[in-house]
């Protein structure tokens, strides 16, 4: 695929992220959520970014920050998009990835609901873009097609992405609570019990 930009890195699986912490590189993706954030900073002025939640056939979530304002009003919860010229950064345990100056977004399909009503050829066929990123894009229509019974029968999926997420918050908490209650309650119940005999 060819740009005004250009490519600088290699088109990589999400499950890839974490072995181009640093790199430059290209990202095919479904997008969940889009989030502006705004805030003041210290010396004057705002400072605007995009935050989106994304992803394709080989990881569910992964995080991109937009740092240029007229990127984040191109991008909407449910098309697919080419990421050109992100950067991988680490934060802590976490991977993702934030736009530089010489990034790019590409919409390749859009609107969300011609991923449910069109097929994969048909998909493919009103995109104009290399084999390697048309390989990927039909592995990212398939991916979102396989899970749009539960999309589609909410009527909004956005709504889903939001209550899988509230899902795995709740197993995530319940299961914390669960160990702290053990690491807690666990020895002073074995010292109660001691003072009691």
């Amino acid at each position: 695929m060819t740009s005004a930009i250009g490519w600088y890195g290699p088109l990589v699986d999400l499950c890839k992220t974490d072995h181009h912490i640093g790199d430059i590189v290209q990202l095919l993706v479904f997008v969940h959520r889009s989030t502006p954030v705004q805030y003041k900073l210290s010396k004057g002025g705002e400072v605007i970014r995009t935050d989106i939640q994304v992803g394709d056939d080989t990881l569910p979530f992964f995080s991109v920050s937009l740092w240029k304002k007229q990127m984040g009003t191109m991008v909407v919860a449910g098309d697919v998009f080419l990421l050109q010229n992100v950067k991988i950064t680490k934060f802590g345990h976490a991977v993702e990835a934030r736009t530089v100056e010489w990034s790019s977004v590409v919409r390749l399909v859009h609107p969300y609901e011609s991923l449910l009503s069109k097929g994969v050829g048909e998909l493919i066929d009103e995109s104009q873009v290399g084999k390697t990123t048309l390989e990927k894009l039909c592995k990212v229509i398939k991916w979102v097609q396989r899970a749009r019974s539960a999309l589609h029968t909410t009527g909004s999926h956005s709504f889903v992405v939001m209550s899988l997420l509230s899902c795995f918050v709740v197993l995530v908490t319940l299961h914390l609570t669960s160990l702290i209650l053990y690491v807690v309650w666990g020895p002073i119940n074995s010292w109660s019990h001691c003072l009691i005999q």
